[in-house]
C-alpha cells in the first residue's frame, strides 16, 4: 500500500527538520528501510519502522521546540536538545496495535513486536536500549519506556490529532497477519534446531540489523540525500574480467607456482557452490589474496550479492591488500569501487603522471559518507571495525552493520581475531550465514579449530558450514614445505640456555655473513631497538633496518617497499652484501618478503609459523633456515607480555620441547597447539572467549548479555509478554575488541613535519579553519605513532613530545626526538608488543 500526502495531511503540516515536512521525512525513511530489509525478506516490517519512528514529532511540544531552535539557532540552548521525547509514542503505538497473548511469548509475532518497539524507542540513542539492565527490579528499561505516561510521551494528543482515515493508514502499516506472515520465514530459520540461548542471540542480532537500517535511512533523509530506490548489484563481471586478465601474467613455471595455480583454480571453482561459511587454509605465500578475490567476485556474481568486505587484522596487511587490488583493478576502477577504511589511511588521488592531486570538496564528502555506511562494492577494513559494526555502541558502528547483509565477507588471518571476542566472532558468522544472506570466508595459514564451533543449521536443516575450499590443503602444506626446504632449529627447551643480547647479536651477524639476508623477529620494541644498534656496531658494512610501531606507518611502509622488498633482497644477494632486518611481529603476516634466514624469539606457534613464511618464500633457493630461541628474562620478560599469556606459553612449550623440533610447524602440531591453548584458556579464565564483563559485583559476559541475560535478569509476571531480555546498551557500551589505551602523536617524518607546522597555524575553534584543520589531521594519520596515554605527562616533561593543541589533546614529536632508523626516541623504554 502506497501512502500519499493526501492520506496523511497532518504529517504535511508539521516539520521533521528545517526545510523538511514530517510526511516527506517519514516517507523517505520508510522507502529506504523497506529496500534495505527487503534483502532479508522484511520489506513490510521496514516500511512500518520508517513511517512510525518519528511518530512523536506530531506533538505541539516538539513543534514549539523545533520552531525555537530554527528561529534563533545561535541563542538556542543546546542543553534543551532531546528534551522533547518524540521516540516513545511510536513504540507505544506499535505495542498497542500488535497485541500478543500470554501463551504467545515466544511466537513470531511476539519477537517482531518487541524488535520493532526496540528500534523505534532507540533511534536517537547510540545503540539499542536495554530490555533489562543491572540486577534489581528497577532495571526494566524497556518496560519503563512503554509504561511512560501518555501525557509525557504525547501519545494521547497525537492519536487524537489523526483523522479516522489516517488512523486506518497507520493501523494498516501494522497489519498483524501480514507482518507475521512476512516474519515467519526468518523466524523459523533462526529457531530451527537451536537451543534457546542461540536463538535469542540471533534475534538480538536481527534487532540490531533492523535498527541499523532505520538509522541509515534517518541519516540519509535528514541530510537531504532522499531515499534508496533499490538495492543495486555491482558489475561483478567487469571486475572479474579484470582479475582474470591480471592472472594471465602468472605462469606455472615451477612446482611451487603450479601449486599456487591449482589452489587458485580451486577457489574459482568453489565459488559456484552454495552460500554459507567456507574456510581457506593455505600455506603462507600461496597467494590467498588473489585466490580469495577470485572466489569472492565469482560468488558475488552468481548470487547477485551487494558487496565484498575484506576484514583484516593488521593495517600492514590491509595496506598491502589495497595495493594488490589497485594493481588488479586499475587506479580509476579502484578509486570508484573500493573503500579502504582504517584510522591510518586516507586515499590519495593522483593525476595522469602519478603526482598527488588535491581532494575536491565533493570527493571528501563522498569519502566521509562512505566510511560511515560502507555503501560501496568492495570494502577493506579491520577486524576491530567489523566487530564494532556487529556489537559496539556508536551510531557510526551501527550504521555500517546493514552493509554486511548480502555480502561476501573475507576474514584474512582469521586466527588473529582477539581471543576475548572469539565466541562473539563465531556467532556473528552464524548470524550472517543464517539470516543475513551472506557468505563468509575464513582465510589463514594456521586455522584454529574452535571448541565452540558447531555445525550451523540453516533453512531446511542444511549445514551452512561448507568446509575447506581446498579439501586436500594438507597435501599443499607438505609440498610447500618440501619445495622451500626450510630447516627448523629450536633453542627454547628448558634444558637449554636462554640467550643473552651478545649471543643473539653473534648469531645474527654470523648468519648474515654466511647466508646474506637475515630477518629477526622479537616480541618487544625495546629488544628490537637494542639488537638493531648492536648489529650496526658489530657489522658496519651490512645493510641494517629496523621495524616497529615506534615508527609511523609511512616510515615502515618506506622500509618494506624500498629496502626489504623481494627485489631489494635479491639485489643484496647478487652483490653479496649482508642485509639484516630487526622487526617486531608486525612483519609476520601479509608482508611479502623472502629472507634466507629467519630468527624468532619464542612466541605462540601460530606466530612462529607466520615468521617461517618469510623464509625462502618462493622456493627460489636451495634451502632456508628458521631458528626459534628463548631470550633471557632481562631481554624479554615473557610473563609480562599480554600476547604471550600463560595459555600461549604452556601450549607452545608442549610443542617446542618435543623430541623432533624440525616438525614443529606441521599442520598436525599447529592443530594440537590450538587445542592445548583453548584447554588451558578455559581452565585459566572461565568464559574468557565470551568477553567477560563486570556489572557491579556480578560477573557476566557479552554473549550472555546479548542472549538470555541470565546473570542479571530477574523473572517477574510483568514480563510474560516479552521475548527478549537483553542488556543491549550495557553490552555495547562495555565492548572494546582490543584494549587500546593509546593516543596518537604526530611524527616529523618526511611530509609530517610540514603538516604539523600547518596544523599549528590553524584554530579548529573558528569556522574558517575547521575544514582545513580536519583535512590536515587526515593527512597526518600516516605520520602518527601510538603511545600509552599514561606516558603523555612523562613525555611532555622530558621533551619527547610537545603539545600542538592542549584543547584538542594533540601532540607531536620534535625532530630531534624522531630517528630515521628507530622512530620515536623516548628517554625511558616502554615494554610494548608489536
Amino acid at each position: 500500500m502506497d501512502i500519499s500526502q493526501k492520506d496523511c495531511e497532518n504529517l504535511s503540516q508539521y516539520l521533521a527538520h528545517e526545510g523538511q515536512s514530517l510526511f516527506e521525512h517519514m516517507s523517505e525513511c520508510a522507502k529506504t528501510v523497506a529496500v534495505l530489509l527487503a534483502q532479508i525478506g522484511l520489506p513490510k516490517l521496514g516500511r512500518a519502522l520508517g513511517w512510525l519512528h518519528d511518530f512523536g514529532k506530531l506533538s505541539d511540544d516538539y513543534a514549539s521546540y523545533l520552531a525555537d531552535a530554527l528561529k534563533c539557532p545561535e541563542q538556542f540552548d543546546r542543553g534543551k536538545r532531546g528534551s522533547v521525547d518524540h521516540s516513545t509514542s511510536g513504540a507505544q503505538f506499535i505495542w498497542e496495535q500488535l497485541q500478543v497473548e500470554k501463551e504467545m511469548q515466544y511466537s513470531a509475532l511476539s519477537f517482531l513486536r518487541q524488535m520493532m518497539v526496540l528500534c523505534v524507542a532507540s533511534h536517537h540513542h547510540h545503540s539499542l536500549i536495554d530490555c533489562w539492565r543491572g540486577d534489581s527490579v528497577e532495571d526494566d528499561i524497556l518496560i519503563q519506556r512503554l509504561k511512560k505516561a501518555y501525557k509525557d510521551t504525547h501519545y494521547t494528543e497525537i492519536v487524537g490529532k489523526l483523522s479516522n482515515h489516517e488512523k486506518r493508514v497507520f493501523e494498516e502499516l501494522l497489519n498483524r497477519d501480514e507482518l507475521e506472515k512476512e516474519f515467519k520465514d526468518i523466524y523459523h530459520t533462526i529457531i530451527n534446531g537451536r537451543d534457546k540461548k542461540s536463538c535469542l542471540f540471533n534475534f538480538g542480532m536481527l534487532a540490531r540489523l533492523m535498527f541499523s537500517a532505520l538509522i541509515s535511512a534517518d541519516y540519509m533523509s535528514s541530510s537531504g540525500r532522499g531515499f534508496l530506490l533499490q538495492n543495486t548489484v555491482p558489475d561483478w563481471a567487469l571486475m572479474q574480467s579484470k582479475v582474470e586478465e591480471y592472472m594471465k601474467q602468472f605462469k606455472a613455471d615451477s612446482e611451487l607456482n603450479q601449486c599456487r595455480a591449482e589452489m587458485s583454480e580451486a577457489c574459482l571453482k568453489a565459488a559456484q557452490g552454495s552460500q554459507g561459511i567456507w574456510s581457506l587454509t593455505l600455506p603462507t605465500g600461496a597467494g590467498k589474496t588473489l585466490a580469495s578475490l577470485r572466489f569472492a567476485l565469482a560468488h558475488a556474481r552468481k548470487y547477485k550479492l551487494s558487496r565484498i568486505v575484506y576484514v583484516i587484522p593488521y593495517t600492514t596487511i590491509l595496506d598491502q591488500t589495497s595495493a594488490s587490488l589497485e594493481k588488479v583493478l586499475g587506479q580509476d576502477l579502484f578509486k570508484q569501487l573500493v573503500l579502504v577504511h582504517h584510522s591510518n589511511f586516507v586515499m590519495e588521488d593522483k593525476d595522469a603522471d602519478g603526482s598527488k592531486e588535491e581532494w575536491s570538496t565533493e570527493r571528501k564528502n563522498w569519502y566521509m559518507e562512505i566510511c560511515q555506511t560502507w555503501d560501496i562494492p568492495i570494502v577493506l577494513t579491520t577486524s576491530v571495525q567489523y566487530l564494532n559494526a556487529c556489537y559496539a555502541a556508536g551510531k557510526q558502528h551501527v550504521r555500517r552493520m546493514n552493509s554486511l547483509m548480502r555480502s561476501v565477507i573475507i576474514f584474512d588471518e582469521v586466527q588473529a581475531i582477539p581471543w576475548s571476542s572469539k565466541v562473539l566472532f563465531e556467532k556473528s558468522l552464524e548470524f550472517w550465514a543464517l539470516a543475513g544472506g551472506s557468505t563468509l570466508l575464513k582465510c589463514t595459514a594456521t586455522q584454529p579449530k574452535s571448541k565452540e564451533q558447531k555445525s550451523v543449521c540453516g533453512k531446511g536443516g542444511n549445514n551452512l558450514e561448507r568446509g575447506e575450499i581446498v579439501p586436500n590443503c594438507k597435501v599443499y602444506f607438505a609440498r610447500f614445505e618440501q619445495f622451500r626446504n626450510v630447516e627448523v632449529q629450536c633453542e627454547v627447551s628448558c634444558r637449554r640456555r636462554k640467550w643473552t643480547l651478545e649471543a643473539m647479536v653473534d648469531l645474527i651477524v654470523e648468519a648474515a655473513e654466511k647466508d646474506c639476508t637475515v630477518l629477526t623477529i622479537v616480541n618487544t620494541k625495546s629488544l628490537a631497538a637494542r639488537l638493531f644498534k648492536k648489529c650496526q656496531e658489530c657489522l658496519p658494512e651490512a645493510l641494517c633496518y629496523h621495524l616497529s610501531t615506534n615508527m609511523c606507518p609511512a616510515h615502515r611502509l618506506h622500509i618494506v617497499n624500498n629496502h626489504i622488498s623481494k627485489e631489494a633482497l635479491e639485489k643484496a644477494r647478487q652483490e653479496k652484501k649482508p642485509l639484516i632486518c630487526i622487526s617486531t611481529q608486525l612483519i609476520e603476516a601479509g608482508v611479502d618478503v623472502d629472507f634466507d634466514v629467519v630468527i624468532r624469539t619464542v612466541a605462540g606457534l601460530d606466530s612462529c609459523m607466520q615468521a617461517a613464511g618469510r623464509c625462502n618464500r618462493d622456493a627460489s633457493r636451495y634451502k632456508g633456515r628458521v631458528i626459534v630461541l628463548n631470550p633471557s628474562d632481562e631481554l624479554e620478560k615473557i610473563d609480562q607480555l599480554w600476547a604471550l599469556n600463560k595459555a600461549v606459553q604452556e601450549s607452545t612449550k608442549a610443542i617446542l620441547t618435543m623430541d623432533d623440533c624440525s616438525r614443529m610447524l606441521d599442520m598436525e602440531n599447529v592443530n594440537n597447539y590450538f587445542e592445548r591453548y583453548q584447554q588451558i584458556l578455559h581452565i585459566e579464565k572461565s568464559g574468557y572467549t565470551s568477553y567477560i564483563t563486570h556489572v557491579g559485583k556480578i560477573v557476566s559476559n557479552l554473549v550472555d548479555l546479548y542472549s538470555c541475560n541470565s546473570n542479571l535478569f530477574k523473572k517477574s509476571d510483568r514480563y510474560e509478554k516479552f521475548s527478549l531480555f537483553q542488556a543491549f546498551d550495557l553490552a555495547a557500551s562495555n565492548y572494546k575488541p582490543i584494549d587500546d589505551d593509546t593516543i596518537a602523536i604526530f611524527s616529523p617524518y618526511e611530509e609530517g613535519e610540514t603538516l604539523i607546522g600547518e596544523l599549528s597555524d590553524d584554530d579548529p575553534f573558528t569556522t574558517g579553519d575547521w575544514d582545513s584543520w580536519k583535512d590536515k589531521l587526515s593527512k597526518l594519520r600516516p605520520y602518527s605513532v601510538s603511545i600509552r596515554e599514561n606516558k603523555v605527562s612523562e613525555y611532555l616533561r622530558e621533551g619527547t613530545i610537545y603539545a600542538i593543541s592542549e584543547k584538542m589533546k594533540l601532540y607531536a614529536i620534535p625532530k630531534g626526538k624522531y630517528s630515521e632508523t628507530l622512530g620515536i626516541l623516548p628517554n625511558g623504554v616502554e615494554l610494548l608488543t608489536v
